[in-house]
């Protein structure tokens, strides 16, 4: 991955994140993880987006649901994203 591989994860969690989803990423191999990492786009996705593996991308999705649904509870006027 160089800074054009970044560029397009950049723009597309832009697109995802305008949508009031979160864009996780797992499991990336050692150099784009350090690029990943040095880059500001760990500021802008968020270091508890970035998963080591699946299984905390997927304790880390779950979190973000429980997270949605104490929001709705509290304000009704947060959007419900449904699933696919």
């Amino acid at each position: 991955i160089d800074s054009t591989g970044l560029g397009a994860i950049e723009h597309l969690n832009a697109r995802i994140t305008a949508s009031g989803r979160h864009l996780l990423l797992c499991g990336a191999k050692e150099h784009p993880a350090r690029l990943i990492h040095q880059s500001v786009f760990v500021e802008q996705i968020g270091a508890e987006n970035i998963c080591g593996h699946i299984q905390q991308a997927l304790d880390r999705a779950a979190q973000i649901m429980r997270e949605r649904q104490i929001m709705q509870e509290k304000s009704p006027l947060v959007p419900v994203v449904r699933q696919a």
